[in-house]
C-alpha cells in the first residue's frame, strides 16, 4: 500500500515517463483513444491509484508491462500523480468550457443567467 502514495512523488518526472511511456496509447490529456487493428487504449482520467499501478505491473490488453525492473516503483508513483493532476485539469477545463458554452448559448437566446439564490433570480 505505501507503494500507491504519490504525494511525494516527482511530478515533473511523472509527465517525462508519462509522455514517453503512455502517451502513445492514451494521449498527452490521458483521455486514450482508438489504436490500431481494432484495439482501444482507455482514458486513465479519473482512474484509482491502485488501478493504474496494476496496470502498470500486469500490462491488460494490449498495454505492455512495466515491471520494477522497466519503471521502478518511485517512477510508477510519480507517474500516477502526473495522471492525477492532469485529470484534475481536465475536470476544471470541462467545466470552463461547459459554463463558457451555457453562458454564450444564452446570450445567443437572449437569456439572462443568475446564480440561485441571487436577488436577480427572484
Amino acid at each position: 500500500e505505501s507503494d500507491l502514495d504519490y504525494e511525494d512523488a516527482d511530478l515533473a518526472l511523472g509527465g517525462d515517463l508519462f509522455r514517453g511511456n503512455c502517451a502513445q496509447c492514451h494521449q498527452f490529456a490521458g483521455e486514450g483513444g482508438a489504436l490500431t487493428q481494432g484495439k482501444y487504449a482507455p482514458s486513465v482520467i479519473g482512474a484509482e491509484p491502485v488501478h493504474i499501478w496494476e496496470a502498470m505491473l500486469t500490462g491488460p490488453a494490449s498495454m505492455p508491462v512495466f515491471a520494477d525492473t522497466t519503471i521502478t516503483a518511485d517512477e510508477k508513483q510519480a507517474i500516477i500523480k502526473y495522471i492525477k493532476e492532469i485529470g484534475m485539469d481536465n475536470l476544471v477545463t470541462n467545466a470552463q468550457l461547459l459554463a463558457h458554452a451555457t453562458r454564450t448559448a444564452a446570450v445567443e437566446l437572449g437569456l439572462e443567467l443568475f446564480a440561485p439564490g441571487s436577488p436577480s433570480a427572484s
